[in-house]
């Protein structure tokens, strides 16, 4: 994913650390401030004190501040219960999230900075499943239990002057048993759109003419690493070429043009090997179309797939390596190479170019990424088009087990493919999709719209978010954020915290007038509003006194009346992984074989699942503290 730097930020000098992060002390409010209410402000102190907020009297006036009070509740807040309040606080047009919290004097909320981070986890601290609110009175062993975990960071978020101190609430995200646990920041950027909107997205009328361009399509290099795919030197300099790799020369600088490419292959033992290559150009010629004699011995023609049997390679002398010239012949940097799971293609022929697209990552399968698609089942929904076709198979895409290269299945064809058929169902998949919406043939769960862009589209709020967590997001999200000028990564932790703290010494203005009073002038462009949020994911912490320490600075730099809201709980658990993994490998080794040849400790069994699903219920809390700088 390519990234902005903190060089990009306006280009402001970070600021230095500070040392001393304690806040001033407050300010009592005297008898004799107390004195000089007036019965209406004597009526606005009891109310403050009802709802927990803070006070202050100076010269005989009363001021009150806004504040955050978790509910008591009886179930885990919902990420989007977490988004509404992060948009409430910035447009108070939308509806405030009181199922689960109290806002007190909204209005003067002018900025909220949430903070990610991936410690203070609810499992380390005993907490039971049915504690959702940390509260002094109703949960006092939770609370307890948190001013325990570290003074320092109880004295940020705690209020111990309250009876009723409630400083956080259990959220929690998602889980599935493919995708493993949903990175919760992730999802807190997606905003779902409506069903109107995403069906109009997803299900355009097909246009006469190109409505993308041909590099809305490529795939991305954190897209190449899904498939764990050696970059092309022009990608990366500093990628060796694999043994008996080549890689397409430089183009000339003509226009892009497509060709698209099918291998078959048969197996060696436990390696695959080439046996038929195709190649076909944009206008649907075929190119080259030819078989191979692979160097080693053929120990299962996988007929079925490959639609080559010994008769047929008999006198075929080319070779891999004459395939590779020819290619090279034909293919250069002017050149966007289409195939289905092209990753597989590309080992196969050995063969590395910069320019792809992948009509596995085009097109969604029914159930959603991480598995894909086959190239079957596109052809027939989106092509109406039969191909690779053999007797009367099962087609189980409904039930989410295809194979996960999306690139052959186990039920799939009882004839061969044909590469070429199938190199022209890519194309024509690919031309299909310039003529709809990058959202055409996308899982609804994958259309939506980032945080920033809808708070920006809604309340023209400027928003900022700053990512060390070295994460691999999925495809449609991550191109949503090389896309966003709002969206830098973070090679460490320190460099995002001071890329943080320069945008928060922008103080926010007191009107709109600060940012019109010179638009009249044509001779100065008026610099940016600062953002009004600002969202900081840290990467691993392996400290918990380094978290409270970035935490303190990032408070202590806060303007007053500004909300700070601090996600806290680990990202990931060997266990869940540990399971995850044999819950993968029982279901390849079930589809190549009978269960009664699967050894009995590599089965999945009922109590297998129960402690999956025990697992991941504890996994996917996390804490919630929101709170108000006064």
């Amino acid at each position: 994913m390519s990234q902005r730097s903190a060089s990009d930020l306006g280009k402001r000098s970070s600021p230095e650390f500070i040392n001393d992060t304690s806040e001033p002390p407050r300010k009592d409010n005297t008898m004799d401030d107390a004195a000089k209410l007036s019965n209406k402000d004597h009526r606005r102190v009891k109310k403050a004190k009802r709802n927990g907020q803070r006070y202050t009297v100076e010269n005989g006036t009363l001021v009150t501040h806004p504040y955050l009070r978790v509910r008591e509740m009886k179930v885990d807040v919902t990420l989007n219960q977490l988004r509404s309040l992060i948009m409430y606080l910035l447009d108070k047009t939308q509806k405030p999230p009181t199922q689960w919290i109290d806002v007190f004097q909204a209005e003067d909320i002018h900025r909220v900075v949430v903070v990610d981070v991936p410690t203070f986890d609810p499992t380390s601290m005993g907490l039971g499943s049915d504690q959702v609110t940390i509260a002094k009175d109703v949960a006092p062993d939770a609370y307890d239990a948190l001013k325990r975990a570290n003074d320092q960071f109880y004295a940020l978020v705690g209020r111990p002057d309250l009876e009723d101190d409630r400083p956080a609430a259990l959220a929690c995200t998602s889980f599935d048993h493919r995708a493993g646990l949903v990175d919760r920041f992730s999802q807190l950027l997606q905003c779902k759109l409506s069903k109107a909107k995403s069906k109009q997205r997803r299900n355009p009328p097909v246009s006469d003419v190109n409505v993308l361009d041909l590099e809305d399509l490529l795939l991305t290099r954190g897209e190449m690493a899904i498939d764990n795919m050696p970059l092309h030197s022009s990608l990366d300099p500093l990628s060796p070429l694999p043994d008996n790799w080549v890689e397409t020369g430089p183009g000339t600088g003509k226009p892009k043009r497509l060709m698209a490419v099918d291998c078959e292959m048969c197996k060696s033992g436990n390696v695959s090997v080439l046996v038929k290559v195709a190649l076909v150009d944009q206008d649907g010629n075929v190119v080259l179309n030819e078989l191979v004699q692979p160097s080693l011995p053929i120990t299962d023609y996988v007929t079925r797939y490959s639609g080559v049997d010994a008769s047929d390679l008999e006198g075929v002398t080319t070779t891999q390596e004459e395939i590779q010239e020819k290619l090279l012949t034909l293919i250069d940097g002017d050149v966007i190479l289409v195939g289905h799971s092209i990753a597989m293609d590309l080992r196969a022929l050995r063969l590395r170019h910069p320019h792809l697209i992948d009509t596995a990552f085009c097109y969604h399968h029914a159930q959603g990424p991480p598995a894909k698609p086959s190239l079957r089942y596109l052809a027939t929904r989106f092509l109406q088009r039969a191909i690779q076709q053999g007797e009367d198979i099962e087609e189980d895409e409904e039930q989410g087990d295809g194979a996960a290269n999306g690139k052959h299945k186990e039920h799939d064809v009882a004839k061969g493919h044909d590469p070429t058929e199938d190199a022209l169902a890519s194309l024509d998949l690919v031309r299909l999709k310039l003529k709809t919406s990058y959202e055409y043939g996308l899982h609804e769960d994958f259309v939506f719209e980032t945080l920033m862009r809808r708070l920006d589209d809604q309340a023209h709020v400027r928003s900022l978010v700053i990512d060390a967590s070295q994460l691999t997001y999925n495809p449609v999200l991550a191109r949503q954020l090389d896309n966003a000028s709002s969206y830098h990564a973070a090679s460490t932790n320190d460099e995002a915290v001071h890329m943080l703290l320069a945008e928060l010494k922008q103080k926010m203005p007191l009107d709109k007038a600060e940012h019109t009073e010179h638009t009249d002038n044509k001779q100065h462009t008026p610099p940016p509003p600062p953002p009004r949020l600002a969202m900081l994911k840290l990467g691993d912490i392996h400290s918990q006194p380094q978290a409270v320490a970035y935490l303190k600075q990032i408070h202590h730099a806060l303007e007053p009346h500004s909300a700070m809201i601090i996600i806290a709980g680990n990202r990931a658990n060997p266990d869940l992984d540990r399971l995850r993994k044999k819950w993968r490998d029982f279901k390849i080794m079930k589809r190549a074989q009978p269960l009664d040849a699967i050894p009995e400790d590599q089965q999945w069994c009922e109590q297998d699942e129960l402690d999956l699903n025990e697992v991941a219920a504890s996994a996917k809390r996390f804490f919630v503290f929101p709170l108000v700088k006064t």
